[in-house]
């Protein structure tokens, strides 16, 4: 598990945490190249309730085409930080982005759907899981956020605006 920091670590509540891949941009496999970054369409959306609401966003996201030698970290440390960057032209605060680099037959404690990736981010932070969204795309973010007692919501919800809508009054209260 790898852990990149974009801003000063404080506490943080409530925490947004996001999925790379399908999620905030597109990806047609092992996306890793700057000039291949595109949002994903239901993003802007997300972007826009994140901005408004000056909502913090943590990148929760499996990378294993680095294990699979598909890139090198480096290539994904450059790719998460210009991701971070295209947000905050957006108003949006990536605070750190976390990754496994692991492929899925490597067995490891960190890789989506196991839970390493949001007890680091809790601790860093010290936010409370039940302060903390995820927004993800697969069955391996929401089997995460499940087994984490995170609030999940799917970037391809039809519903999407509503459901960040409830969960932020959730945590309000």
């Amino acid at each position: 598990m790898h852990f990149q920091c974009f801003n000063e670590i404080t506490h943080q509540s409530p925490i947004v945490l996001l999925d790379r891949d399908n999620t905030i941009n597109v990806d047609e496999g092992y996306t890793y190249r700057i000039e291949d970054f595109k949002f994903v369409n239901q993003a802007i959306q997300l972007i826009n309730f994140l901005s408004i609401n000056e909502l913090p966003v943590v990148i929760v996201s499996n990378q294993s085409g680095i294990n699979l030698g598909k890139f090198g970290f480096t290539e994904c440390i450059n790719f998460n930080t210009h991701v971070a960057s295209e947000l905050s032209k957006l108003n949006v605060k990536t605070l750190s982005a976390v990754f496994c680099p692991h492929s899925p037959d490597e067995k490891c404690f960190c890789r989506k759907p196991k839970t390493k990736m949001v007890e680091l981010v809790s601790r860093i932070y010290s936010c409370s899981t039940s302060s903390m969204l995820f927004v993800g795309d697969a069955k391996s973010d929401e089997l995460m956020a499940a087994a984490s007692k995170l609030a999940f919501i799917n970037i391809n919800s039809r519903f999407l605006n509503n459901q960040l809508h409830d969960w932020l009054l959730s945590v309000a209260k």
